[in-house]
């Protein structure tokens, strides 16, 4: 298949995509902070709450875009190929009849 390494491409961006959402929502399971906690640690747990489902939605999405594009380019080359395969029965057909 000439098109393996970008369906290839497309499941490794699924499956990135897939677990930047758990680690995205695994994020909102309460943690124990303290009144002591820096401010720094919890919009740094803020950012990667909001981050990282985004980003692997993205990610989802390109990957299943990336996938679909070349089902759908695989089976117009098959029709194609058909086609031809046709038109070349045609063409040879009247080859024979001409003679």
């Amino acid at each position: 298949m000439p098109y393996s390494l970008t369906r290839r491409i497309s499941y490794v961006l699924i499956a990135i995509g897939v677990l930047l959402i758990i680690f995205g929502l695994w994020q909102y399971i309460p943690k124990s902070l303290s009144s002591q906690t820096p401010d720094s640690v919890i919009m740094s747990i803020i950012a990667k709450r909001i981050t990282f489902p985004i980003l692997g939605l993205i990610l989802t999405v390109i990957g299943y875009a990336f996938l679909k594009f070349v089902r759908e380019i695989e089976e117009e080359i098959q029709l194609l190929r058909d086609e031809l395969s046709r038109l070349t029965k045609v063409v040879e057909a009247q080859g024979k009849d001409t003679k």
